[in-house]
């Protein structure tokens, strides 16, 4: 609660005075006798009537001034003070990403270390999308990193359907498009816009990822990319009815991913290893964070109600009193 005319505050000083002026009032009503003879002379019914009555017309006077001094309810509205970075983490869920090179697979890897990552950063805004030919955004978004961890979780290479010739494969353009897409409704250049692309596979479907690359610079965003898996060719485990094929997959032709991170003046990694991807994450969560300036407004709602009421309440009782037969 916050009283916007606290000035009226002032005339609480008079409360003390009040008392004084009526009880020297009413004692020199009839000076020969003591105080408190005075009071029982007064008022025969009780001194304790007397004593209410001034009580009262205290209370009175002090709620009086309470409701001149405008109480009001402040409501305070401001836009989230942080110090943010905005990051898109677009996963590769394509079929390859279960090769078990890094352990216990490359998703599950990736997916461990991107928990560990969100652990790692506050305060920043993350959106997850995932792609295999196609993307899809998983999870808008959010600065509630619980969500994510929980999204992540339940994701798996099944989560776009492999079989399906429409969506299988892998297209890196799509995904930085898509990525880069997001940060479209916020114009600010000055703060941090990153897009995290995790992949073990070339771009081998649709446009040149090169041309996403330079459109999603164009709008001030940093690509970091990282190369998830061994140099060396891997090997992933197909289901065959009551048979298990082992189809060998060739390592990832790295020169799309350097030049996508350096069109966009960012960094490419290369997660041979659990570790080494671990470490790609904790060098990410140190990035610099835009300072965001605070937007507050207050509004006001006032609540002088309830002490009207009980000043109307204190008033017919001080009538009531009145009309006591008092002389």
């Amino acid at each position: 609660m916050e009283f916007l005319n606290k000035y009226y505050f002032i005339f609480l000083a008079l409360i003390p005075l009040i008392i004084f002026l009526f009880v020297k009032s009413q004692k020199n009503k009839s000076i020969k006798f003591k105080f408190t003879n005075d009071i029982e002379k007064i008022f025969p019914f009780s001194k304790l009537l007397f004593v209410w009555k001034v009580i009262l017309i205290c209370s009175i006077l002090f709620f009086f001034i309470l409701i001149l001094a405008n109480p009001n309810k402040p409501n305070v509205k401001q836009d989230i003070s942080k110090n943010w970075i905005d990051i898109v983490i677009t996963l590769d869920i394509s079929a390859s990403m279960n090769a078990e090179d890094l352990k216990p697979s490359r998703i599950q890897a990736a997916k461990q270390i991107i928990s560990k990552f969100l652990n790692k950063i506050k305060d920043d805004r993350v959106w997850l999308v995932v792609f295999a030919w196609k993307p899809f955004v998983s999870l808008p978004l959010t600065f509630d990193y619980n969500v994510v961890k929980q999204t992540l979780k339940n994701l798996s290479t099944n989560t776009i359907n492999q079989n399906n010739p429409a969506l299988n494969w892998t297209a890196i353009w799509d995904a930085i498009l898509m990525a880069t897409n997001l940060f479209k409704e916020d114009k600010n250049k000055n703060r941090t816009k990153i897009i995290i692309l995790l992949t073990d596979w070339d771009a081998n479907k649709w446009v040149d990822p090169l041309l996403a690359a330079k459109y999603a610079k164009n709008k001030w965003i940093k690509i970091y990319t990282i190369w998830i898996g061994s140099p060396w060719w891997g090997y992933i485990n197909y289901q065959v009815g009551p048979f298990i094929q082992k189809v060998k997959i060739p390592p990832l032709n790295s020169k799309y991913l350097q030049q996508i991170a350096q069109i966009t003046n960012w960094k490419f990694y290369r997660a041979t290893d659990n570790k080494t991807l671990e470490k790609i994450f904790e060098d990410i969560a140190k990035l610099t964070k835009t300072k965001i300036k605070v937007k507050k407004q207050i509004t006001y709602q006032p609540i002088y109600l309830p002490f009207a009421r009980i000043l109307s309440l204190l008033l017919f009782l001080y009538l009531i009193l009145q009309t006591r037969k008092i002389v």
